[in-house]
C-alpha cells in the first residue's frame, strides 16, 4: 500500500494503541515525522515515550494501529526487521553486551569475516573512520570488555552501532545522559549535520533546554495519548511544562531554608589509584554539591566513601568519630545511603518486585522471629509509591517492566526506609520528568529537614546550584574549587570544570 504519507513525511503512525496486562500504555496515538527533521518526543514518565518507540523499532508490536514509512504500510516482528528498513536506536538504558569489547559491540551482527575468524583490524579501523566522522574526541580502548568503561564511554559505543548502520531514521531515548557538556556541543553538531544530509530523527530528553536547542518540532504525549505537535520555536517552555502535565509548577526547585548544623561526613585526604588527597564535609541539612566531567572522579569518590571500591589513604569521619567503612554493609549500617548513577547495574534488581527491590536493603525492619510481615511490607511500599509516583500496576510488578524514570524513582525510593542520616545521590534525577523532579526535591527537602546530610553529584547544572549550599568542583581526580555564596554561578562552576 503507498501513498498513505505526506511526501514531506518519512514516517507516519496512525492510531497505535498499545495495552499491556491491566495497563493501557498508548491510546490511539497519531505520530508523523518528516525527512532532514529532528523531532522532540516529550512527556512525564509513564507517558508512553518509550512505548511508542519501541513500536517504531520493532521491540513491541501494537496491538491495534498503522505504521507507515515512506508511504508503504509496514508490520515488524523484531527490532532486526526494523533495521533492514532503515531505523536505527540508542535506548535511554544501555543495551550493549558488557563482556563484548567496544569492536565487537558496534559491529555485532555485522562483523566482517575470513574463514571463520572475524577481522578486527579492518573493523577497528572502521570504528576509528566512525570516530573521526563523529568528532568525539574521548579516548576508548576499543579491545576492553565495555563493563570497565565508562557510562559515557558506553552511550558513545551505542550511538555509534547505531549510526554504523547508516539508518534513514535515528531514534535517540535520552542520549544526553552521560555525557559531558562538550560531548553534547559535539553530539548536537553531528545530529545537525545529518539532518542536513536528509537523515529523519527522533529526539527524547527529560532536559527541556535541549529539546529547545536541537528539534524543529516537538511532540507531547500524557498518559499514553497523543496531547498535540508544535513547532519548537513556536512555544514557551513554561506552556509546553503544562502540555506535558497538566498542571503548572511555581517553583521548579523548591529549596527550603534550614539551619545548618554540626558535621555528619568529614573525608580527610582520601587517595585512591585515580583520586588524589580529597577533603571535604558535609553536615546536619546540608546539600553539599559535586560538579565536574564524567571522568573527573566524582562517581568513583561516592563509591568509596559507600565502601564499594577500596581507598589508598586517607581517613573517614562520621558524626565526628572516625570510622573504618570497608564494605557497603558497613556503610548502610553506619547510616549512609546511596542512590547509584546506573540504576540498572547497581540501582536495583530487574527481576524482583517493585515491593521486594523497595524493602530489600531494609528487611529487618519487617521481620519478626525469621518470617516477613508481608502486610506491612505491602502497606509501607505502597506509601513510597505513591509519595514518589512511581508508575506501576501494581507493586508486584517487576522492576524491569517499568519505564527508565521510574526504575531511577525507585532506586531513589529503597532509602525512604531505615534511620539514614547522609545521603550520596548520584545523578539522582537522571532521566526524570520535571514533575516528578519537584516530587523528589520534596522529598529531598524533607530529608535535610530532619537534619539530615545530601551529596548532590549531578551535571544538571541548573539543579546543582539551585539545591547546593556550596559546590566542590572535581577535575582530574582531584578538588579543584570550592564555591559557596555569591560565587556560586554557573560561569564560575564551568570556568573551575574546564580549567581557568
Amino acid at each position: 500500500m503507498s501513498g498513505k504519507t505526506d511526501k514531506k513525511d518519512i514516517l507516519e503512525i496512525k492510531g497505535v494503541t498499545k495495552d499491556f496486562p491491566g495497563v493501557r500504555a498508548l491510546d490511539n496515538v497519531d505520530f508523523e515525522l518528516r525527512r532532514g527533521e529532528i523531532h522532540g518526543l516529550v512527556g512525564e514518565n509513564g507517558a508512553g515515550k518509550t512505548t511508542l518507540l519501541k513500536i517504531i523499532d520493532g521491540a513491541l508490536q501494537p496491538t491495534r494501529g498503522e505504521i507507515f514509512l515512506e508511504g508503504e504500510k509496514v508490520s515488524f516482528n523484531n527490532s532486526r526487521e526494523a533495521i533492514d528498513w532503515g531505523i536505527g536506536t540508542v535506548h535511554q538504558e544501555m543495551n550493549i553486551i558488557p563482556y563484548f569489547n567496544a569492536i565487537e559491540n558496534i559491529f555485532l551482527g555485522r562483523e566482517l569475516t575470513k574463514f571463520n575468524f572475524i577481522k578486527f583490524h579492518q573493523l577497528e579501523e572502521k570504528t576509528r573512520d566512525l570516530l573521526h566522522r563523529i568528532g568525539l574526541s574521548i579516548d576508548i580502548d576499543l579491545y576492553q570488555e565495555v563493563r570497565y568503561l565508562g557510562a559515557a564511554e558506553r552511550k558513545i559505543i551505542e550511538i555509534l552501532r547505531a549510526i554504523n548502520l547508516q539508518p534513514k531514521i535515528l531514534i535517540l531515548d535520552e542520549p544526553t545522559a552521560s555525557l559531558t557538556i562538550e560531548e553534547v556541543k559535539t553530539l548536537f553538531d553531528l545530529l545537525r549535520k545529518f539532518k542536513k544530509e536528509g537523515m529523519a530523527i527522533i529526539f527524547v530528553s527529560h532536559h527541556l533546554e535541549e529539546v529547545f536547542e536541537i528539534t524543529d518540532r516537538v511532540t507531547v504525549l500524557r498518559n499514553g495519548e497523543k496531547i498535540g505537535t508544535v513547532p519548537t520555536s513556536s512555544i514557551k517552555r513554561t506552556d509546553l511544562i503544562r502540555m506535558m502535565i497538566n498542571r503548572d509548577i511555581k517553583s521548579q526547585y523548591p529549596k527550603q531554608k534550614v539551619p545548618i548544623g554540626k558535621p555528619l561526613l568529614e573525608v580527610k585526604g582520601l587517595s585512591t589509584d585515580f583520586l588524589k588527597d580529597i577533603s571535604f564535609e558535609v553536615r546536619e541539612s546540608e546539600i553539599v554539591g559535586f560538579a565536574g566531567m564524567v571522568s573527573s572522579g566524582r562517581t568513583e569518590l561516592m563509591e568509596t566513601i559507600f565502601g564499594a571500591k577500596e581507598k589508598r589513604s586517607g581517613e573517614i569521619y562520621l558524626r565526628g568519630q572516625k570510622t573504618k567503612i570497608r564494605s557497603v554493609r558497613e556503610a548502610i549500617k553506619n547510616g549512609l545511603r546511596l542512590v547509584p548513577e546506573e540504576r540498572r547495574e547497581k540501582g536495583i534488581i530487574e527481576s524482583f518486585s517493585v515491593r521486594e527491590n523497595l524493602t530489600l536493603s531494609h528487611l529487618d525492619d519487617f521481620c519478626r522471629f525469621d518470617y516477613i510481615n508481608f502486610n506491612k511490607e505491602g502497606r509501607e511500599s505502597k506509601e513510597i509509591v505513591q509519595r514518589l509516583n512511581i508508575e506501576t500496576p501494581s507493586i508486584s510488578t517487576e522492576a524491569k517492566n517499568l519505564s527508565g524514570g521510574n526504575k531511577q524513582k525507585l532506586s531513589f525510593g529503597k532509602w525512604s526506609f531505615g534511620k539514614g542520616d547522609i545521603f550520596i545521590l548520584d545523578e539522582p534525577t537522571e532521566g526524570i520528568d520535571v514533575g516528578s523532579k519537584v516530587e523528589m526535591y520534596k522529598f529531598i527537602n524533607k530529608l535535610i529537614k530532619e537534619k539530615a546530610g545530601i551529596v548532590l553529584v549531578s551535571s544538571d547544572l541548573p539543579e546543582l546550584l539551585a539545591l547546593s549550599d556550596r559546590i566542590y568542583v572535581m577535575r582530574e581526580g582531584k578538588i579543584v574549587d570550592v564555591l559557596s555564596g555569591e560565587k556560586l554561578t554557573q560561569e564560575n562552576v564551568l570556568e573551575s570544570t574546564f580549567g581557568k
